[in-house]
């Protein structure tokens, strides 16, 4: 995507994709969501939005364990990059740029 390309609307949240990379890592999603600081719960509810957006699921669940499909094994370096992205903007608003954001910004 280019510059001059328009955004698709429908792109999923920061936060999102946050909880489904510590989902993607961590052996459960209680340990994942102790990783991200939410309660288990508030963790499969971002899941849950974030398979909503994507149209599609990301983790087969059954009682007693959780596995990643194939779209999430395909998503994950993808997501993975997004959070890197995102890390480096906060990085370089909180450098040598920070004087010039609102106060209270960083």
């Amino acid at each position: 995507m280019t510059i001059s390309e328009p955004l698709p609307i429908d792109l999923p949240d920061v936060e999102s994709l946050r909880c489904f990379v510590a989902a993607m890592r961590a052996p459960t999603f209680r340990a994942a969501a102790r990783e991200v600081a939410l309660t288990p719960a508030a963790l499969g509810q971002r899941i849950k939005l974030l398979e909503e957006r994507l149209g599609g699921r990301l983790f087969s669940r059954t009682t007693r364990s959780v596995t990643a499909t194939e779209l999430a094994l395909a998503l994950k370096p993808a997501a993975e990059r997004c959070l890197d992205a995102a890390a480096d903007c906060v990085r370089i608003a909180r450098g040598p740029y920070a004087a010039l954001l609102p106060p209270g910004v960083c």
